[in-house]
This record gives C-alpha cells, structure tokens and sequence, in this order.
C-alpha cells in the first residue's frame, strides 16, 4: 500500500479523545485535500481572508464541538461562534491507521448540524 504523504494540522489531545471514546491522534491533511478545498470554498474563504490550510488549522485549533456524521459515516470537528448569526466551519475527518485525515473543510449555516449526533462540547 502507498504511503500517504501528509501535512499535520493539530492533534486530538488525550482528554479529549477519552470523552469520545476515541484514540489520540494527529489531525492531518493532504496536498490533495488542500487543493479541493481551495477549489470549492475560495470565494468564502477569501472573504475572511483565509486558505485552505489556514482555514483547517483555524478549525484544528478551535473547534467547540465534535459531531458525527452518521450519514456519511465520519467525524465532524466544528466551531460554532457565539453570535446565533455567524455561521460555522466545520471539517469533516475519517481515521486511517493512528491518524485523522481531513476529508474536507468549508463554512456552513448552522441548520446543517440539525442531524448529526453532538459527542462532545467545549
């Protein structure tokens, strides 16, 4: 199998992790990902003058909650501002050996976590 060749953006800490019945792990992306993400989201993210790394380390690094996303079967990290009118970023992570690898990232209303089940909150 070919090694995956990765950027690390974070780590899921053990406190954390032992909440949601998960291991610690780096928290990485791929170029590949980067580039999506860059792709799909770059005039929302350029209106808060953000790339796509800068916008996933944002993430990483300030996530308020952890969902799942049972439909889509993975793991969702998101940061939901305090003001009700802001929206919500939130990135969308699978686990592959030890690692979280980033599926995607992008800004979202927060009527988009109606349906997915809150395992932790900051």
């Amino acid at each position: 199998m070919k090694e995956i060749e990765y950027i690390k953006v974070g780590y899921l800490h053990k406190k954390i992790a032992n909440a949601i019945n998960k291991s610690v792990g780096d928290i990485c992306i791929t170029n590949e990902v980067i580039g999506h993400i860059n792709g799909r989201h770059s005039t929302e993210l350029g209106a808060v003058g953000l790339d796509a790394f800068g916008f996933v380390k944002f993430v990483t690094d300030n996530f308020t909650q952890i969902l799942e996303d049972l439909e889509n079967k993975s793991m969702l990290l998101a940061y939901v501002p305090e003001v009700k009118s802001a929206k919500i970023v939130a990135m969308s992570i699978e686990t592959i050996d030890d690692k979280y690898f980033v599926k995607t990232a992008f800004p979202a209303k927060r009527a988009y976590l109606r349906n997915k089940k809150l395992i932790w909150i900051r």
